[in-house]
């Protein structure tokens, strides 16, 4: 019996966080596949994180989703890492060889293991990695999600000035493993 009711909550929270993305896609006439869907809610399975990043490279001129990426994390002895979902898809994008000429715009999504939105703003790596590609990619703009003050989720804009311009913080992992490096060597 409580398997059954931790399924049942298991499934209320994958569909919660597919209507959130959905939701606010829609809002920008974007729709996702069920192949989409398919590969979000496995990755939502098999991740261990206590939230999820997904980001999504879209093309401006017909609304598709060129393609998208999940944060991923490598463990290693000898170097630890991350490849933050924002990277991951623009780097998918460049694997495809789509046609760069038309006008896109990048979503960056947080999402809670309890299927609540987030503020998922580029750490300081990713936005100069989206700032070193946004004329390759003819970026339009980048978008993100955060809750307002009334506590509804919402998409942000950030321009290539602001990427230029604002201050954005390390990734909390890169500060983790900076601390980690120093105390390593201060013990040599």
């Amino acid at each position: 019996m409580l398997n059954k009711i931790r399924d049942n909550k298991h499934i209320i929270v994958r569909s919660m966080i597919i209507n959130q993305i959905s939701s606010l896609l829609r809002g920008m006439n974007v729709y996702l596949e069920d192949n989409i869907i398919s590969d979000i809610l496995m990755y939502i399975s098999k991740s261990k994180s206590s939230h999820h990043h997904i980001s999504f490279l879209i093309d401006l001129s017909n609304s598709r989703i060129l393609s998208y990426g999940f944060n991923y994390f490598f463990k290693s002895n000898t170097f630890p890492f991350s490849l933050h979902s924002e990277i991951n898809a623009i780097l998918k994008f460049y694997k495809k060889k789509y046609n760069t000429k038309n006008r896109k715009i990048l979503i960056i999504f947080k999402i809670s293991k309890s299927g609540i939105v987030g503020m998922s703003k580029p750490c300081y790596h990713c936005a100069l990695f989206i700032r070193n590609n946004y004329k390759n990619l003819n970026l339009s703009n980048v978008y993100y999600s955060y809750r307002d003050i009334d506590d509804i989720c919402r998409l942000k804009k950030i321009s290539r000035k602001d990427l230029e311009e604002d201050c954005f913080k390390q990734s909390s992992g890169f500060h983790f493993r900076l601390i980690q490096s120093k105390s390593n060597h201060n013990l040599t």
